[in-house]
C-alpha cells in the first residue's frame, strides 16, 4: 500500500512538473513572438537551468539570439540542440538560417537539404528553402514554392510575408499588397506584424 502511494505521488509530481514546464515554454514563446527578446532569453534560460536538454527551449533560445543578431550564440544553441536530437527540424532550420546570415550560402544549403530529406513536405522547411532561394536571387522559383505552401496552409499568415517579398522582387507590387492585407487579417506574432507593415509600405 505504501509503495503504491509513493508511485502515485511520483506520477502526480511528474505530471505537475510537465504542466509547469509547458506553461513556461508557452510564456517564453509569447515573449519571442512579441519580439521581447530580453524577456524571451530570460525565460528560456530559466527553463534550461532546470532541464538543460529541453529541446524546445534550446531552439527557442537559438531563435532569440538569432533575432538579436547574436549569431555565434545562436549557432551554439542550435548545434547543442542537434547534438541531443540530430533530426530536430526546428534546430536544423535555425542552424541553416544563422549560417546563411553569416554569408555561407553553400553550407546553409547542406543543412536545408538535410531538413528536406527528413521532412520534405513540412511547410516550415519549404518556406526556409524558399527564403534561401530569395537570398540567392532565385526569385521566380521561390515565389512558386511559397505560393504552393500558401495554397496548402492558407490560414498561416506568416508564410505570406516571404511570399509578398518575392512578389515585390518579381515586380508585382499589387499582388504583394494583397498578400500583406491577408496576412494582417490573420493571427500572426507581433514581430511578424511589424515586418508585414514595413513590406506593405514598400508595396
Amino acid at each position: 500500500m505504501f509503495m503504491k502511494c509513493v508511485r502515485w505521488l511520483m506520477i502526480f509530481v511528474l505530471w505537475a512538473l510537465s504542466g509547469c514546464n509547458l506553461n513556461r515554454l508557452k510564456e517564453a514563446k509569447e515573449s519571442l513572438d512579441s519580439h521581447d527578446l530580453a524577456t524571451a532569453e530570460k525565460r528560456y534560460r530559466a527553463i534550461l537551468e532546470s532541464n538543460p536538454q529541453e529541446i524546445e527551449a534550446l531552439s527557442g533560445l537559438g531563435w532569440t539570439y538569432h533575432l538579436a543578431l547574436k549569431r555565434d550564440e545562436a549557432l551554439s544553441q542550435f548545434s547543442y540542440c542537434l547534438g541531443i536530437e540530430p533530426t530536430n527540424i526546428e534546430c536544423i532550420r535555425g542552424k541553416s538560417s544563422v549560417i546563411l546570415a553569416q554569408g555561407d550560402a553553400n553550407q546553409a544549403r547542406l543543412w536545408l537539404d538535410k531538413a528536406l530529406t527528413i521532412a520534405p513536405d513540412d511547410p516550415e522547411v519549404l518556406v526556409s528553402d524558399a527564403i534561401w532561394m530569395l537570398a540567392q536571387g532565385e526569385i521566380s522559383k521561390a515565389s512558386r514554392q511559397l505560393e504552393m505552401v500558401i495554397r496548402r496552409v492558407p490560414e498561416n499568415g506568416r508564410y505570406r510575408l516571404p511570399y509578398a517579398e518575392a512578389l515585390i522582387r518579381e515586380g508585382r507590387p499589387k499582388d504583394a499588397l494583397e498578400q500583406t492585407e491577408i496576412s494582417l487579417q490573420s493571427d500572426i506574432p507581433r514581430r511578424t506584424q511589424a515586418m508585414v507593415w514595413i513590406l506593405r509600405a514598400r508595396a
